[in-house]
């Protein structure tokens, strides 16, 4: 999306490519003054917020795990001076953040500056402070504020705001000459309208706002598609809120800048307020009372700006840009650099060894390990990592907020023992979903192994046919298993609701119709769940031949030729069908595809409808076999099951309850209460819509599930 007044990157000219973080925290609504133009209109209108110690107690260590180069602290309120836990939020500050580049600054007005200001300095430990003190003629005598501003002292850290109002010229200048007798820093600030938008000046106030040392320090660059760049003041900025428009652009509001607000709600930036206000933005709010900082991904990464005018300072100088080239040097491929990205996702990847004990003639491990005894390194198989090592890191993950673990072990392996211990371990340690890939016949031979896994929480597994015969797959492949074995475990593992994966390599002038036709008798023995297609998924990869690979070594290359890649595709296509429709729909979707110009067009499209026809069907006897029976719904209200929801209540079903709590109503119209009953007993099926369920329904021993697995149903393993 192109930005509209052609804007391909702004931000601080300073610090750009420097990962810096800037943060307003709004740490109450009340003010000791009563500004009658006070903008803060949440204090007249939303009472008289506090923001908690706790919330702020977890966000500042949440915010200071990024590890980011640089810290920059703007504390406002209300007046910031008068919260009761100030102190305490430079303390906190000044001991989680490790970087010594940081600075507090305090929007405040002044008047508690001696009262609390030697203790914040106190408890900054060296960390830099800054005092932005706005003018407020209607509450104070000017020439003892002047007073007591000088007698604080550290007026290398104070600064003065004035805000010249149409009008006020003389007044100002008063206010400019005084604090400049006194030796004390002024910045001067034009006021603006409703929505940023400017306000009329006579000439002798636009000559002073244009020739003020405030225009000297310039806070932000645009960079334009033409090529030259545009630098903004404070005043520059304010007197053109028409070219402060970055819609469209990539933001690093959220990951490099957050506002926290005193009811415990944080947002990527100010201006979201306006958007939330405008176009019921809710995406762009959490809240801190509900969750930690940490648990929210999407405040750790770039996002397109939506709003046509920015105007605060701390977000104005976070980066933006309009092309991934010109993203800041430290944002790469969606991560920021300077804390882990293993924590950016929800799933935690890890090895526990390193290497492979298969000895597949179309994989490279073999070939590395003899590149290695070529240079006189003998290498063993599978080198494998101390458990306790691994242990530390998992609980390190689970600490950080992941969901999932991901074993990328190529296989993992041990003892059969040790390995039942690992996963008897994980179990009590850990006790997340996870993915591994596992050697099926130490699986199949060692019953409390493969109870451990399933008790452990597994989540996936892939079977490796690889070739539509035994004989392909031992004499060609070199993968000596027994089709039945497999097919075993894929029962099993069906049976116990853990999603598996079938794997096939072919593509080659190897690939005989003797062996797709063994192949696709193969594809449909397997298990396959039409009402959750993903749960039995059929992978096909092309193979291509190496000139060092065992494979191509032994055969010749002469022999083994890739196929076009179309050719391969067509053929994939074709298996595939014998994984969900039946033989005589499979039969004759390949001869409609025989005379087809585009057989892959043509066979997309088929199976699609034969998947379809397969849902359908298996719905329809779902629906008779709970058809006058009592039914409990978990899930999440989802328009599936609004949708779906008619023809169980035809079929005289009755629902009990819903959403993962006994007795949640439905309440979507379409649900008639009559239907809705509360007496239900520990027999009756479960059936599941929405997100999440196939590790419960393995603990329950029970249940069916129609669309996609959930979430968050703990506690029912002890009502159920």
């Amino acid at each position: 999306m192109n930005n509209p007044l052609g804007i391909t990157r702004a931000g601080s000219g300073k610090d750009y490519n420097t990962n810096t973080f800037r943060c307003n925290i709004n740490v109450s609504d009340i003010c000791n003054f009563s500004c009658s133009y006070c903008i803060n209109s949440a204090s007249k209108t939303k009472g008289k917020r506090i923001l908690d110690k706790g919330i702020l107690d977890g966000f500042i260590e949440d915010v200071a795990a990024r590890k980011h180069e640089r810290y920059l602290f703007a504390i406002a309120g209300g007046e910031p001076l008068i919260y009761p836990h100030i102190v305490f939020l430079v303390e906190k500050i000044a001991q989680t953040v490790e970087t010594d580049n940081v600075v507090i600054r305090f929007a405040t007005n002044g008047s508690r500056l001696c009262a609390t200001g030697q203790k914040l300095y106190a408890a900054a430990k060296g960390k830099r402070l800054r005092f932005s003190i706005s003018v407020h003629l209607e509450q104070i005598d000017l020439e003892q504020f002047a007073t007591d501003i000088k007698k604080f002292g550290h007026h290398e850290d104070i600064s003065c705001k004035i805000l010249l109002a149409p009008g006020k010229l003389d007044e100002c200048l008063k206010m400019l000459e005084l604090f400049d007798t006194h030796g004390i820093k002024t910045i001067l600030q034009p006021v603006t309208g409703n929505g940023g938008e400017p306000v009329e000046y006579c000439p002798e106030e636009l000559d002073l706002l244009n020739n003020h040392k405030t225009v000297e320090i310039k806070h932000i660059f645009h960079d334009y598609e033409d090529g030259h760049r545009e630098e903004f003041d404070r005043i520059t900025r304010t007197l053109h809120p028409e070219k402060i428009n970055y819609f469209g652009m990539q933001c690093l509001a959220g990951a490099n800048s957050l506002r926290l607000a005193p009811d415990g709600s944080v947002a990527p930036c100010f201006g979201a307020w306006s958007i939330l206000n405008k176009n019921n933005w809710e995406s762009w709010f959490y809240n801190l009372s509900q969750q930690r900082l940490r648990d929210i991904p999407e405040l750790n990464r770039a996002r397109v700006c939506p709003a046509k005018y920015c105007s605060c300072l701390t977000f104005l100088q976070t980066p933006k840009w309009s092309s991934d080239d010109l993203a800041p040097g430290f944002y790469k491929k969606g991560t920021i650099c300077g804390h882990d990205p293993a924590y950016d996702n929800s799933t935690f990847c890890i090895l526990v060894g390193r290497g492979c004990i298969g000895k597949c003639s179309y994989c490279a491990a073999p070939v590395q390990k003899e590149m290695y005894a070529e240079e006189g390194h003998i290498l063993p198989s599978y080198r494998r990592r101390n458990y306790a090592q691994v242990f530390e890191e998992l609980e390190a993950a689970k600490a950080n907020g992941i969901k999932n673990i991901f074993f990328k072990d190529e296989y993992l392996v041990d003892e059969t023992s040790r390995l039942t211990a690992f996963f008897r371990e994980y179990k009590t340690r850990i006790d997340l979903p996870f993915k591994a890939n596992l050697h099926f016949g130490q699986l199949l031979k060692s019953p409390a192994l493969l109870d451990a896994v399933l008790d452990a929480g597994i989540q996936d597994l892939t079977l490796g046919f690889q070739a539509g015969t035994e004989q392909m797959a031992k004499n060609v492949y070199g993968r000596p298993h027994d089709f039945a074995d497999l097919k075993t475990l894929a029962n099993i593992l069906y049976n116990e609701h853990v999603p598996v994966q079938y794997h096939f390599v072919s593509g080659t002038t190897l690939n005989t119709e003797e062996e797709f036709a063994a192949k696709c008798a193969l594809i449909a023995s397997l298990p396959y769940d039409a009402l959750l297609p993903w749960r039995t998924m059929l992978f096909d990869f092309q193979f291509f031949p190496q000139p060092k690979s065992l494979m191509t070594r032994e055969i010749g290359a002469g022999a083994l030729k890739r196929l076009p890649a179309r050719e391969w595709a067509s053929q994939a296509l074709r298996a595939q069908l014998w994984h969900f429709a039946t033989p005589e729909e499979a039969m004759e979707a390949q001869d409609m595809a025989a005379q087809c110009p585009d057989k892959i067009e043509f066979l997309l499209k088929k199976s699609e409808q034969l998947r379809k026809k397969a849902w359908f069907d298996a719905f329809g006897e779902l629906v008779d076999e709970l058809a006058g029976k009592n039914i409990i719904v978990m899930g999440e209200a989802t328009p599936d099951f609004v949708n779906l929801s008619p023809h169980f209540l035809k079929a005289g079903t009755k629902i009990i309850a819903h959403a993962g709590f006994p007795g949640y109503k439905l309440d979507h119209g379409r649900i008639d209460p009559k239907n809705i009953v509360t007496d239900y007993g520990p027999d009756v099926p479960l059936v599941f819509f929405g997100t999440a369920a196939y590790r419960f329904m393995s603990k329950m021993k029970r249940g069916l599930a129609i669309k996609n697995p959930m979430h968050g149903l703990a506690e029912f393993t002890e009502r159920f």
